[in-house]
């Protein structure tokens, strides 16, 4: 009876063992997927709001909000400082904007303030904190952590204005409600700690199985494994579901191999009717399968962080890495590409009066025609109707030639009369010049020229068209 007994002795134990081991790692694993979670949500809010802030500095009149007194509030400057404002306010997912400046004895003072209920007056105090004194030395700068005041507990950009002289007469701030920061780091949160507890209740399952082994041992364990199976039907059921959902909405030119695989239900089958094999096997030809579903599930969610959820290109952190990448190869003396830079000509008029469904459609048509000719690797869409596309190896001869296939996808696309109003997008282009070009942005900037006056020419061509 003890050699029987003895296998039972030194498997038992080590199968405990490399079971403990594998929730220790789903342990670190999921401890270092939060960090990873939390701090590229940090990343993307913070740049989020910097654009934003950015943008909005380089709309307001400098000269304005460095003289603006309290008489000047409801003039004709005022009400359009006030206006371009409101539309941040209005159509992007902040708490608040705002414009204050700096009295001169250490205090701000609010001078502009759209929110529609509860607005600071002119020379309101600004509740100060660390990062408002770098914006007002030139320093673009997000606080570190979240503050209060009366209006609420936020993460804040701050984005000095200059005027033409580069002096610092005003500061604009962005704030982010940090209710909402917490919100989705606690969803991130509860989907990892789920996926996590999911595995290790699995394990410890399994465990309980194979220790209590008897002859019944492969049924018990069967069972267990179905329960298992079934979960993940009902997960393949979900992502079927929100992969068609998203298909439905991208563009069908952009790379959607992953997207339509996982539309197909063809990610995870267990093969029940196949089973020939012993049971052995069979659980471990199963659980590899699991594994396997879980690698493309995983895929999925990597890919979604650089791809724009509108368009099915690259987003904003895509292009980051991408420009990053060329600047190092500017470094290292191999850089060689064209920028060009694209926007969908009059895309806000077009959403006030055609609705918002029209100007997706057009923004959509526009990323699938820029995807098929440059693919969608190299194409991002930056803001809500500019693309940049950014070719290695090539130059300004072969983006005329681009051009003019951009064109004619334009007019095949106009000609389907999908919606009431033609697509038409504003070009430029740019070619790095390793004599003059010390970085990306020097390039960037003559392609957004470049783009500017091709827009400026179009306008002019169509004066009836709004901007």
């Amino acid at each position: 009876m003890s050699e029987k007994r003895r296998p039972r002795s030194t498997a038992i134990p080590n199968l405990v063992a490399a079971l403990v081991l594998l929730l220790i790692a789903n342990v670190i694993m999921a401890a270092v997927l939060i960090r990873s979670a939390h701090d590229s949500l940090v990343e993307q809010i913070h740049k989020r709001m910097l654009d934003v802030g950015n943008t909005a500095a380089d709309l307001l009149d400098p000269e304005f909000i460095r003289d603006m007194q309290l008489e000047d509030v409801g003039s004709e400057t005022y009400e359009k400082q006030m206006y371009t404002l409101r539309i941040f306010k209005e159509n992007i997912d902040l708490a608040y904007i705002y414009a204050f400046r700096a009295r001169g004895d250490g205090t701000y003072m609010f001078i502009i303030d759209p929110d529609p209920d509860k607005p600071a007056p002119f020379g309101y105090d600004l509740v100060w904190e660390p990062a408002v004194d770098a914006a007002a030395k030139g320093i673009p700068t997000v606080s570190d952590e979240p503050h209060a005041d009366e209006w609420g507990t936020f993460y804040t950009a701050y984005i000095p204005i200059f005027d033409k002289d580069q002096n610092v007469v005003g500061i604009v701030g962005v704030d982010y409600d940090a209710s909402m920061f917490k919100s989705h780091i606690a969803e991130d949160v509860a989907l990892i700690v789920g996926v996590t507890a999911f595995t290790m209740i699995v394990g410890a399952a399994l465990a309980i199985v194979i220790i209590r082994r008897n002859r019944k041992r492969y049924a018990v364990f069967d069972k267990e494994l179905s329960a298992l199976n079934d979960g993940f039907e009902k997960l393949n059921a979900t992502m079927m579901k929100s992969s068609a959902m998203k298909l439905q909405e991208r563009p069908q030119s952009v790379d959607n191999d992953l997207l339509k695989t996982l539309a197909s239900g063809t990610i995870y089958d267990d093969g029940l009717h196949k089973r020939k094999t012993d049971e052995f096997t069979d659980v471990s030809t199963r659980l590899q399968k699991m594994q396997n579903a879980l690698g493309h599930y995983i895929t999925y969610l990597e890919s979604q962080t650089y791809v724009d959820g509108l368009t099915g290109v690259g987003n904003k952190l895509a292009y980051k890495k991408f420009h990053e990448e060329l600047d190092a190869e500017l470094a290292a003396g191999t850089a060689q590409y064209v920028i060009a830079f694209f926007d969908v000509n009059g895309l806000r008029a077009i959403n006030a009066k055609y609705t918002y469904e029209v100007g997706d459609t057009l923004l959509n048509a526009a990323a699938t025609i820029l995807a098929r000719i440059f693919h969608h690797k190299n194409v991002f869409h930056v803001a809500g109707d500019e693309f940049i596309v950014i070719l290695k190896g090539k130059t300004l001869t072969d983006m005329d030639a681009y051009f003019v296939r951009v064109n004619e996808e334009v007019d095949k696309f106009n000609r389907l009369k999908r919606v009431p109003v033609k697509l038409t997008m504003s070009k430029g282009s740019a070619a790095y010049n390793a004599s003059k070009d010390t970085d990306y942005r020097k390039v960037f900037l003559r392609a957004e020229e470049n783009e500017k006056r091709d827009k400026a020419a179009y306008y002019a061509a169509n004066p009836k068209t709004e901007s």
